[in-house]
């Protein structure tokens, strides 16, 4: 969700952006766009059911959208090298201002090793982007075992699979929502963690969630309740 938000923010600043998403096809990362963007609730564009409000809402971001200057690229056999080559060759034909990879541990990599492949893949992208002389937000998983201790917020150690992530990355942001272990806490509170920033502070920030736009935002919607779950 971060992910796309960094991505549509900057598309709708005019500027360049290239979303490589190994985790959903495009189209899935659109409706999230407009859910998110319009204030619609996912569900509902999903299921094809909007009011005509939310229509009338959809139908204007569909029509902004048309503006923008973002490539998706669906293709999840695309390892590194592919996706620097393809980054180059929009930078060089139409500008690039931008790229998102989505996410690292779908990524294919050479040889059986996930430390070393991983480590390889950061270290391309880090070349990458110093190159091109842009940002590039890669997503990552933390290990299994950071959830499982309710009320501990992620630190760098839950990193999964390579030392590199760490080693490679100018900035580290972990998303956390301290309702989703914890049904005590209010469900439209959240947490963006700056666990490290090369060339700044770190620190938490306190920001909003509202699941059913699937999206983050400046303050929490205290009224905001998710549906309740169901039981198997």
């Amino acid at each position: 969700c971060l992910a796309e938000m960094i991505a549509r923010t900057n598309a709708k600043a005019r500027r360049a952006v290239r979303f490589h998403t190994y985790e959903m096809p495009a189209c899935d990362v659109v409706m999230r766009s407009a859910a998110a963007d319009m204030g619609i609730p996912l569900e509902n564009i999903r299921k094809a059911r909007m009011e005509r409000h939310e229509l009338d809402r959809f139908m204007v971001f569909s029509s902004r959208q048309e503006g923008w200057q973002i490539v998706f690229d669906e293709d999840t056999g695309a390892n590194v090298d592919r996706i620097a080559m393809r980054a180059r060759r929009q930078k060089r034909k139409s500008g690039l201002d931008l790229l998102v990879v989505d996410h690292l541990h779908l990524m294919p990599y050479r040889g059986d090793n996930e430390t070393r492949g991983l480590g390889e893949i950061t270290s391309s992208l880090k070349r990458l982007a110093r190159d091109l002389q842009i940002p590039v937000v890669l997503v990552a998983q933390l290990n299994r075992e950071a959830g499982k201790n309710a009320g501990r917020r992620p630190t760098l150690t839950d990193l999964r699979g390579s030392g590199a992530i760490e080693q490679d990355a100018d900035v580290i942001v972990f998303c956390h929502r301290p309702h989703y272990y914890d049904d005590s806490k209010p469900a439209g509170e959240a947490e963006l963690i700056v666990a490290k920033s090369r060339n700044g502070p770190v620190g938490t920030l306190g920001v909003g969630w509202r699941g059913d736009f699937v999206r983050f935002q400046d303050q929490p919607d205290y009224d905001w309740q998710p549906a309740p779950r169901a039981v198997a």
